[in-house]
């Protein structure tokens, strides 16, 4: 079993975790981690798909924002992801996916952003 797991910087608020990306802002850093095993038996297997590829997307309420936004790659499971500064999307949820195959092999990573100043 592979579970891929999106690993982000989260902002503490109100004893909730609330992850957001800046209207108009810097870049947001997002890993790409991939696990072999169950939840109690986990291993990093993230080193053994150096050959994967990875492809990046992202959509608000089921638009697609894949070419709207900026996307940086700084390492083979690594992307940074700049929002453009319209803010007719604050208060929106960026919705995040990445897709890794490898070899007949396809997984895919998903996460959700709010959108904020």
């Amino acid at each position: 079993m592979i579970v891929c797991i999106i690993r982000f910087p989260t902002i503490r608020c109100s004893n909730s975790t609330i992850s957001v990306v800046n209207v108009g802002g810097s870049y947001k850093n997002l890993t790409v981690k991939i696990y072999d095993g169950q939840k109690s038996d986990v291993t990093d297997i993230t080193e053994n798909c150096k050959d994967a590829t990875f492809v990046w997307s992202c959509s608000i309420s089921d638009e697609d924002w894949t070419d709207k936004v900026t996307w940086y790659k700084t390492g083979y499971n690594q992307m940074k992801l700049k929002f453009p500064n319209d803010r007719t999307q604050l208060g929106k949820h960026l919705f995040v996916k990445c897709e890794i195959t490898l070899g007949e092999e396809t997984i895919e990573a998903t996460t959700l952003f709010g959108l904020k100043i």
